[in-house]
């Protein structure tokens, strides 16, 4: 792809030719002057560089285009290029023996989106007399320079100090160069030539002035420069604090400067060796929802470490663009099986063109006994040759593989292939023909109706109940009585399926009195799913622990059609090490709770009380979710009275962030931020373990650990309504918290700034 310099400057055509980039200079036809500067040096170079690019694109769609705009600040005035002799020494005298800022605003545009970066440099002139000023002038040619001075060669002379880049005073800085080209996915590191001697000397020059940068002066102003400088090396308190001292003089916060220093943070966290660092760098930039940081996840394909790729991928997939489809596509290219399977996932949920052909390559490289996960991707897509693949796992030997197509039918209404369903129907195997029955109920295929009605009759029980299932789905209401009768025989998947039957609640009724745990219990979830009243008076046995600790697991029919709950005692021990039980233990109760909420709100609250009171911490996120959800006054008085529960931080600050949230007049949102200072110094994020081959959960997201939920919330509620005193708080703990927070923090900082 043709790339394009837009600018006719020899300097910056010098900087760019360091790097093996093919170009050819092109210069805008954009007015600068039609742009009115009103003391705002850092979005004036950026709206030039921004219009010079756009004059470009027009002319140029296909090609990558950078410009850049540089100017000479002090004091609220720009020196631009000097128009005669005496306004160039006047610009010097003005200069001599201070400092001043130069600015410059990069533009990038890259297949159809358009980055922007900016760069500051201070510069401290050496105090000049008048005839070192007027050799300076008829030495040098200074007539197309911005402030009238150069600083490479014998121009440099002038300049005793610099703080920042170099090659920003040349007008193309190197970092703010590289970081834009990123983010159009061009990496400068993998652009290297050779350096010239001339090269390395004005590399050694760029080097030695970041020496001195770390010295500062109290009597110069606050420069925004200085504090993206710190950062850059890695002096984040110190930065901070200078950013703080801002903050605390004007008294508000500059959501410009603050966008750029949590990009600086995120930049430097995924610049680390330690994966830690790199995979919370990854988080942060996942989390801040904005462009500027996708080249960080784009960055993150290419870690060494599989479980990184993953998050990137799952994090890239949001992305609806060519760029993000792109890079899922070279994930492909990774050594790891499961880093390709996620890759060719996202594809097929995208359907995206190459999705077919990519998943069937990996197919045939995938051990036989992982064939089974395939064809769920072949239905999601459904295109012609998808199908022509589907019907040739159903010929698969593996009962594995041929089940996992008849399910992956029903599930995407795959009805075109419902003749080759009813071929496996005639399968002697039980889990097959369970999964053929349930599949002619979701596809509503009246042709079936006689092998369903001798399919009732099996003498696998899980057929005849998919059987009779399927048979309802398509009118025949007399299926209803052999469910029923199945269910009061105490078969648990039949129990379970009366809850798709709310008119006939008579059996369930029954079974709530049955003596059996696993019985009475599992009726009482199929009476609640069914809204009967009945159920709100007792669901508490299900929903609140006592000391039985009862642990809810789910259990699937041999044909993965029906499911049911096991129920046992010793929760906390069962579940401590399984994470996929735990999570649909937390989910059964979760969704009680809020349908529950819906339907009966009394005695919610009821519940909800007892949760708070029993201190059952797993279900507290989501029922004061719930109550703030409902934002009544019943609502706001629960959450008001466990507010101020004693000896129970973690719902007392749960109900802060909930009323703080619904803006009700009270001390919750200072209670709220002095909590969050307190437990700062707590490790928010860690990576959930890894489950192989679970591609229908969330398994490639980051999960922050329960105790550290609030936390998070708390700094994402500061951030998204930019809470002056919570984005504060926010940047205290990016400064002074635990080491590790701060690269996560530093995306919700970005979206604060939004």
């Amino acid at each position: 792809m043709e790339f394009i310099l837009g600018s006719q400057s020899p300097r910056r055509k010098e900087v760019l030719s360091f790097f093996d980039i093919p170009f050819k200079q092109v210069v805008p036809d954009y007015d600068e002057e039609a742009v009115p500067f009103e003391d705002n040096p850092v979005e004036y170079v950026q709206i030039l560089a921004l219009g010079k690019a756009n004059t470009l694109v027009s002319t140029y769609p296909n090609s990558l285009i950078l410009t850049a705009d540089t100017i000479v600040y002090k004091q609220g005035r720009i020196f631009g290029k000097p128009k005669n002799a005496q306004e160039a020494i006047e610009n010097l005298k003005t200069l001599s023996g201070d400092w001043h800022s130069v600015f410059t605003g990069l533009a990038f545009a890259s297949q159809g989106h358009l980055y922007k970066e900016w760069e500051e440099t201070r510069v401290l002139f050496n105090i000049l007399t008048d005839e070192q000023v007027k050799t300076y002038y008829q030495m040098l040619s200074l007539s197309d320079k911005a402030g009238g001075y150069m600083i490479q060669g014998s121009g440099g002379l002038i300049v005793k100090r610099i703080e920042g880049c170099y090659y920003n005073v040349m007008g193309l800085p190197l970092n703010g160069l590289c970081k834009i080209l990123k983010k159009g996915g061009i990496d400068l590191w993998k652009h290297f030539k050779r350096c010239s001697g001339a090269c390395l000397t004005a590399a050694l020059l760029l080097i030695s002035p970041y020496c001195n940068a770390a010295q500062t002066d109290e009597n110069f102003p606050y420069q925004q420069g200085h504090i993206l400088f710190l950062l850059e090396h890695g002096a984040l308190e110190r930065a901070l604090k200078l950013y703080d001292e801002k903050f605390q003089s004007c008294g508000k916060h500059d959501f410009d400067l603050l966008h750029k220093i949590g990009l600086k943070i995120l930049d430097y966290g995924c610049s680390k060796s330690d994966p830690v660092c790199q995979l919370l760098a990854l988080f942060g930039a996942s989390v801040s929802a904005h462009d500027d940081a996708y080249y960080i996840l784009e960055e993150s394909l290419n870690n060494p470490n599989p479980g990184i790729q993953l998050v990137a991928l799952h994090a890239l997939a949001h992305f609806q663009h060519d760029r993000a489809d792109q890079a899922i596509i070279r994930a492909l290219g990774k050594p790891t099986l499961e880093v390709r399977y996620e890759a060719v996932h996202q594809l097929c949920k995208k359907k995206h063109p190459q999705a077919v052909s990519q998943a069937e390559s990996l197919m045939y490289k995938t051990p036989s006994s992982y064939l089974h996960i395939y064809p769920a991707l072949f239905a999601m897509v459904g295109d012609p040759y998808s199908t022509r693949i589907l019907r040739k796992l159903l010929n698969q030997s593996s009962h594995d593989v041929r089940l996992a197509v008849i399910l992956s039918i029903a599930k995407y209404q795959r009805d075109d292939l419902l003749p080759q369903i009813r071929q496996q129907s005639m399968q002697l195997q039980f889990a097959l023909q369970e999964a053929c029955a349930s599949a002619f109920g979701e596809l509503k295929d009246e042709e079936s109706i006689p092998k369903l009605e001798k399919l009732t009759q099996s003498q696998y029980p899980t057929v005849a109940l998919a059987a009779n299932l399927a048979l309802l789905k398509m009118g025949r209401h007399n299926a209803i009585k052999a469910i029923e009768k199945a269910a009061l025989n105490e078969d648990l998947f039949a129990i379970a399926a009366l809850c798709s039957i709310p008119d006939h609640p008579q059996s369930l009724l029954e079974l709530i009195d049955n003596p059996n745990l696993q019985i009475r219990l599992n009726a009482l979830i199929s009476l609640m799913e069914q809204h009967h009243t009945k159920a709100f008076d007792l669901i508490g046995e299900v929903i609140i622990r006592d000391n039985r600790d009862l642990a809810f697991t789910e259990y699937q029919s041999p044909g993965r059609t029906l499911k049911a709950w096991k129920v046992t005692p010793s929760a906390s021990q069962l579940l401590k090490d399984d994470i996929k039980a735990y999570q649909e233990h937390l989910e059964l109760k979760e969704s009680l709770l809020e349908t529950l909420s819906e339907i009966s709100p009394p005695h919610f609250f009821a519940l909800a009380n007892q949760i708070f009171v029993k201190q059952q911490n797993d279900l507290v996120p989501h029922t004061v979710e719930l109550l703030e959800n409902l934002g009544n006054e019943e609502a706001i008085t629960c959450l008001k009275k466990h507010q101020q529960q004693f000896g129970a931080p973690l719902i007392r600050q749960y109900c802060n962030l909930a009323l703080y949230r619904l803006r009700e007049p009270g001390p919750y949102a200072l209670q709220l931020r002095q909590w969050v200072k307190n437990q700062c110094k707590t490790e928010l994020i860690r990576f959930k373990p890894f489950c192989p081959w679970q591609f229908n959960r969330n398994c490639h997201t980051l999960t922050p650990e329960e105790t550290s939920q609030l936390l998070i919330k708390a700094f994402e509620t500061f951030a998204s309504q930019q809470d002056a005193p919570g984005v504060e708080t926010l940047i205290e703990a990016i400064a002074t918290g635990h080491e590790k927070n701060k690269y996560a923090l530093a995306g919700l900082l970005l979206r604060a700034s939004q």
